[in-house]
């Protein structure tokens, strides 16, 4: 079961990689230029990025954090994701993996010698079957902030997937939202702040997506 849960996970991850054209050290140089440019949308699109390729990196929390204290977005996050920011997706997957083969190897010497030679077997299984599935959760925890994107300018969001739709709230520019469906140029989002509606699809860029391009102009009032 464990095998076939980290396979699955595995499969996610493999269609939702980090982007790799750049390293963590010139995402992080990214962010800090368009922080000072006083773009916060790029500036944290880039340092979540840079976690990605780097997870264990004090310094790159320590900036964005700061970075989202100093323009009201941050947030304190539930105690399940804190620890599952503690290392990447694939990081928890090798752990499980590495648990699982450690599983089986001694299912395997306890089936070959018998289990009165190895009274420390069961013991053991369960302790590493507990190691392999402990991780995945905290996989697919790091996989769907994956799927997150930045808002790159303060927008509203819409009732509805249509130009002149009703205003039900608004994102700020930096703020993470989730994607849910798209329709005619507009996807439907769950923003961090707790606000869900239609947004842009050229409002936010995905933290996998590609490159990033600059901020849309804002619309013109009406």
């Amino acid at each position: 079961m464990a095998l076939l849960l980290a396979g699955s996970a595995a499969a996610h991850l493999s269609h939702a990689a980090p982007p790799q054209e750049s390293s963590a050290e010139q995402l992080a140089t990214l962010a800090e230029h368009h922080a000072a440019a006083g773009e916060t949308g790029l500036a944290v699109l880039h340092y979540e990025r840079a976690l990605l390729l780097a997870p264990g990196s004090a310094e790159l929390r320590i900036n964005l954090r700061q970075l989202r204290q100093d323009k009201g977005l941050q947030r304190e996050p539930p105690l399940q994701e804190r620890l599952a920011a503690l290392l990447g997706a694939e990081q928890w997957l090798l752990l499980s993996g590495t648990a699982f083969a450690l599983l089986s190897l001694t299912t395997l010497a306890a089936g070959l010698l018998g289990r009165k030679r190895l009274p420390w077997a069961c013991r053991c299984n369960a302790v590493l079957l507990a190691a392999a599935l402990l991780p995945l959760p905290a996989a697919w925890l790091r996989y769907q902030h994956w799927q997150d994107g930045v808002v790159l300018a303060e927008a509203s969001l819409l009732l509805s997937p249509f130009a002149g739709a009703e205003p039900v709230g608004t994102v700020k520019e930096g703020e993470l939202v989730r994607p849910a469906k798209e329709h005619g140029g507009y996807v439907l989002v769950q923003a961090e702040s707790g606000g869900r509606g239609w947004l842009k699809q050229d409002g936010f860029q995905q933290i996998t997506g590609p490159a990033a391009a600059k901020p849309p102009a804002p619309s013109p009032p009406r």
